[in-house]
């Protein structure tokens, strides 16, 4: 593995994701000091953690460590009837924190969120 490229990719993606350390820390429920350890190469991120960062940024693991390539789904929605998409890059910076919450929580987490949401 290159931690190089570890360190690199860990920073990119979450700058692509248009998101903070902070932002980060808060989704991932750690502290910012932690991601910047990760950014830097002054420690390497445990696996849990980086299938989570995986899963968060829609890659895989070997991406994030230098080896394979990058899953990019820039399209977060697009209507089966039409031509109609919705771009992940068009979405707030509120909307793109949701999507990664959600990305990490459990499929009855999703359910529970998702029923509320049709609530009046």
């Amino acid at each position: 593995m290159s931690n190089t490229k570890l360190y690199k990719n860990l920073k990119e993606l979450r700058i692509q994701h248009g998101l903070t350390q902070y932002d980060l820390a808060d989704i991932l429920c750690k502290d910012r000091s932690l991601i910047t350890k990760y950014e830097s190469g002054k420690a390497v991120p445990p696996l849990d953690i980086l299938q989570q960062l995986a899963k968060l940024y829609n890659t895989t693991v070997d991406f994030l460590c230098g080896a394979g390539n990058s899953v990019d789904e820039s399209t977060v929605l697009k209507s089966s009837d039409n031509d109609s998409q919705i771009l992940y890059s068009d979405l707030s910076k509120t909307e793109k924190e949701l999507i990664l919450k959600l990305r990490l929580s459990d499929s009855d987490k999703i359910d529970e969120i998702i029923k509320s949401l049709g609530e009046d």
